[in-house]
């Protein structure tokens, strides 16, 4: 499947209660590289050269202290559904004129994409991705929040950029003009960089669904798993890889990965090596082969050790891609006189997952007019010429054996 995948942010919950951890919470913080008076500090998260932040209720405040800004985010997040959502802050003297987001793979510096948007007029924006000399327009402008509201999202399958105004690109160049084939190390890292007057101001709401806020100072958001690749279906014997698979927390440090898969009846499956694959780490491969018809369930759970987790699943679908055996329990003769009876031998069906008696079976014979008529025990060619008496059999899942005999019927002594 390749199409266009312009995801949509979901909205978080808010968190109301009080701020305070309770003592397994307390606990849990260990797994977070910025804590502050209890809590989670989330401006920890940030790295800014040319801005100062403060926690608003609902987001992150950044405002320039000079012309140009940057603002890094500390860890790595995953690139599949990446997503990043910002408005400026309204202040017609102190106006921001672009803001660029960079996604850089965590593990090549020279694999990112750059989207900027820059202002047109009190009007349009221009989008434009990387160095492209194309710029993309869209409605509203970079001072007034109730125009712009954007939601950046990069989809790993299609390689496309897409956002909240339904426009879409698809990435097909890195910013340093080299071919773009995705991010291979499924992580990114995000750098936003702001050029505008000295006091412009613009608000980061949340970056992978993680809100940022002084009522979020919790982890409001489940870990994203990354699957390389998925079948939905293989043969019958076959050896199948699932690959390595990887979690990322937005504010963890760490996410635990465990898969597990079962068979169409609902048994635990063992790879190829000898490993139960029940709850193991998600992060290695394994090669299971395929023994059984039905749909296997491969299922892999995220958990950032908080109170956060998350499930994600899909089945293999092993086919029954071999054809019933079908044998005649007697010959048919080539050579017999028209007008006269013969015997049709039976025929015996066998098949790798149907039971026999669940095989439709037919007789037809082609006449040398072209008609064709179904037959059962016996047939009785009506004139001479040549034949063709055709056995079918067909599995419970279509795949069709047939078995043809010529023949021929010469003329009766009455004919």
């Amino acid at each position: 499947m390749k199409k266009p995948l312009i995801a949509l942010l979901a909205t978080a919950a808010l968190l109301t209660c009080s701020l305070s951890f309770t003592s397994a919470a307390n606990a849990a913080l260990d797994n977070y590289p910025y804590v502050k008076n209890g809590e989670i500090d989330l401006l920890g998260y940030f790295e800014m050269n040319g801005a100062t932040a403060a926690l608003k209720e609902e987001s992150i405040d950044f405002t320039l202290t000079s012309e140009t800004a940057t603002v890094t985010f500390a860890k790595p997040l995953v690139a599949d559904g990446f997503n990043f959502q910002w408005n400026a802050v309204e202040d017609s003297a102190k106006r921001l004129q672009s803001l660029a987001v960079t996604v850089t793979d965590s593990a090549d510096a020279a694999c990112s994409l750059k989207t900027t948007f820059s202002r047109i007029s009190d009007v349009a924006v221009g989008v434009k991705i990387n160095a492209d000399k194309r710029t993309y327009m869209i409605p509203g402008n970079l001072h007034t929040p109730s125009d712009m509201n954007y939601t950046l999202i990069y989809g790993e399958e299609d390689r496309s950029l897409s956002d909240s105004t339904n426009y879409t690109v698809f990435a097909d160049k890195c910013e340093n003009g080299n071919g773009f084939g995705g991010f291979r190390s499924a992580a990114v890292l995000l750098t936003v960089t702001v050029k505008g007057k000295v006091g412009a101001t613009f608000s980061l709401k949340s970056i992978n669904r993680q809100r940022f806020g002084a009522a979020f100072v919790n982890d409001n958001v489940d870990p994203s798993v990354y699957v390389p690749t998925t079948l939905s279906k293989a043969l019958y014997g076959s050896t199948v890889t699932l690959p390595k698979a990887s979690a990322y927390d937005v504010l963890a440090t760490s996410s635990t990965l465990k898969l597990t898969v079962k068979d169409p009846s609902g048994e635990i499956v063992t790879a190829t090596d000898g490993t139960r694959l029940e709850e193991v780490a998600g992060d290695a491969a394994y090669a299971i082969k395929m023994t059984a018809y039905g749909a296997y369930r491969v299922q892999y759970v995220a958990s950032d050790g908080v109170n956060t987790t998350r499930s994600i699943g899909y089945q293999i679908t092993v086919l029954d891609s071999g054809a019933p055996e079908l044998s005649l329990d007697g010959k048919l003769p080539r050579l017999v006189k028209a007008g006269e009876t013969f015997s049709l031998p039976t025929a015996s069906i066998r098949d790798n997952v149907s039971a026999s008696e669940n095989c439709a079976f037919w007789i037809t014979v082609k006449h040398p007019s072209g008609k064709i008529t179904a037959e059962k025990d016996s047939f009785t060619p009506p004139t001479a010429g040549h034949y063709q008496i055709t056995y079918s059999c067909c599995d419970e899942l279509g795949n069709l054996t047939r078995h043809t005999h010529e023949l021929y019927a010469e003329k009766g002594a009455d004919k």
